[in-house]
């Protein structure tokens, strides 16, 4: 990685590996950087700051968001996401 850190998150993308978040002992820094590895090219490349700096966080690519609901006799595109809170065990609205 670019930056040195721990307590990071990171997710499988496609066939990259995206990290972000973490925190930098040596300058006692919770970090907003994000860095994607490309194993293609094996280099690390910097992608945008998140807009919270965090740290001990999870991250999961979970791909088949969207799909189709019934709306009387016809099927309609979901336009949205919802994102389900473990700490609640309920569901959320995340945008659509």
């Amino acid at each position: 990685m670019i930056e040195e850190r721990h307590t990071l998150s990171a997710v499988a993308r496609d066939h990259e590996i995206l990290v972000f978040g973490g925190y930098n002992w040596q300058i006692r820094t919770i970090l907003d950087i994000c860095e994607e590895f490309q194993p293609a090219t094996n280099a690390w490349v910097e992608q945008p700051p998140k807009p919270t700096p965090r740290y001990a966080t999870g991250a999961a690519h979970i791909p088949g968001v969207g799909g189709w609901t019934n709306t009387g006799d016809e099927r309609t595109p979901i336009n949205n996401a919802e994102i389900f809170l473990t700490t609640s065990s309920s569901l959320a609205h995340a945008g659509s």
